[in-house]
């Protein structure tokens, strides 16, 4: 029996297929829609908001002025069926013709694509140097083509992610599609295999999140869509409404972070405690994340917390009794290391974030002493008379 949400999304492509056939149009294609056009079509359902039957003309949803949420859906759904009938696969300038549209909805509408279909593949060619898109045929990735142990595997490292609730949902829902491609007992092999593989992440203090506002943020991030948020800044406080542009998910080491800003500042992001977001609800207005990279900005902190512009320049001090093992980390991506004549290692690197530096230093037990930044020494100084303060 399929769960609601592909129900709901087969009723659209059936209505949509209801709708055509009275007006004699040629989308009957759509009527067989595979499980995973259903899951896509309610995703875009729920962040648009579509709960009625398409208006059609001539076989074709019609764009009403601007672009109406059909003319997304049926856009959407005619990319897919182009990949699926390409073989040598889709570039970006065929969809901008193709649908009329921007590059930047080009983009999205494979980002989306890409997000749900596992057969979806993209490259590179020498000839051109533009990259391809296409959906290989069902029959091109048979279940065997994914083996028991990738799935025990990938259920295991979900077991080293489950502090981060927005990397930990997909990845579930990923392995419980990739199980349910194996089949037959395959599924009960794999839940013994998990079990006997000998392997498991150490129990560490988290703060719950709401799966319903994560998941919601998830879908605003990947659709670029502005959000409205009710959120508490503190335990005291009363929770008070935001307009943001959610940008992505910044893992910390005490808490997780939703990381957004106001429309067209992608330059002055904030950081929002996805503990203490009450409520989401995502609006129909697109904004543009000026090419923000996540990943860069990540690079900026020492955990998660980011304020001063560019970062303070590091350095740190290693005794030489826990040099050796110091050598085998990477405390930041931007570290320098160098032996000292006595033993010790010197480590520098540019970063914020100094409150979680200084509990980073902590569980080091005085082998790793802070020498830069004054502001660094000063937050080591204060987190230790507050632990020992909480002794007396």
């Amino acid at each position: 029996m399929q769960a609601p949400i592909f129900q709901k999304g087969r009723r659209y492509v059936n209505s949509i297929c209801r709708s055509a056939e009275r007006s004699g149009g040629d989308l009957m294609k759509y009527k067989n829609s595979s499980m995973l056009d259903a899951e896509l079509i309610s995703y875009y359902i729920d962040i648009y908001g579509i709960d009625s039957e398409p208006p059609v003309q001539k076989g074709r949803v019609m764009k009403q002025e601007g672009r109406d949420n059909f003319a997304r859906l049926y856009d959407l759904l005619t990319l897919i069926n182009d990949l699926r009938n390409s073989r040598a696969g889709l570039t970006y300038d065929y969809i901008q013709d193709k649908l009329e549209c921007s590059r930047r909805t080009a983009e999205r509408m494979i980002a989306i694509i890409e997000n749900h279909y596992y057969n979806f593949r993209k490259e590179r060619r020498r000839v051109d140097n533009k990259i391809y898109f296409r959906l290989l045929p069902d029959d091109d990735l048979p279940p065997n083509s994914i083996s028991e142990d990738e799935v025990v595997a990938l259920r295991t490292a979900i077991g080293f992610v489950k502090n981060n609730d927005p990397l930990k949902l997909p990845l579930e829902s990923l392995a419980g599609k990739l199980q349910a491609m194996k089949g037959g007992g395959a599924s009960g092999n794999i839940e013994d295999m998990t079990l006997a593989c000998g392997t498991a992440s150490a129990p560490r203090p988290r703060i719950q999140c709401d799966r319903g506002i994560i998941e919601a943020l998830q879908k605003a991030i990947l659709s670029y869509s502005i959000v409205k948020i009710k959120y508490q800044k503190t335990d005291s406080g009363a929770a008070a409404s935001h307009t943001i542009c959610p940008l992505g998910f910044l893992y910390g080491i005490q808490n997780n972070y939703l990381v957004a800003c106001a429309e067209g500042r992608s330059d002055r992001p904030k950081h929002y405690t996805l503990g203490r977001i009450q409520s989401v609800t995502l609006t129909k207005t697109e904004f543009d994340a000026q090419e923000f990279d996540i990943r860069e900005y990540a690079k900026k902190s020492f955990g998660s917390w980011i304020a001063h512009d560019g970062g303070y320049k590091v350095k740190w001090k290693v005794s030489p009794k826990a040099a050796k093992t110091a050598k085998r980390f990477e405390f930041h991506p931007t570290q320098k290391m160098k032996e000292m004549a006595d033993g010790s290692l010197t480590v520098e690197f540019v970063a914020d974030g100094l409150k979680e530096m200084a509990w980073h230093l902590m569980t080091w037990e005085g082998a790793i002493k802070p020498i830069a930044p004054k502001e660094l020494v000063e937050e080591y100084e204060k987190q230790l008379e507050l632990a020992a303060g909480a002794l007396k």
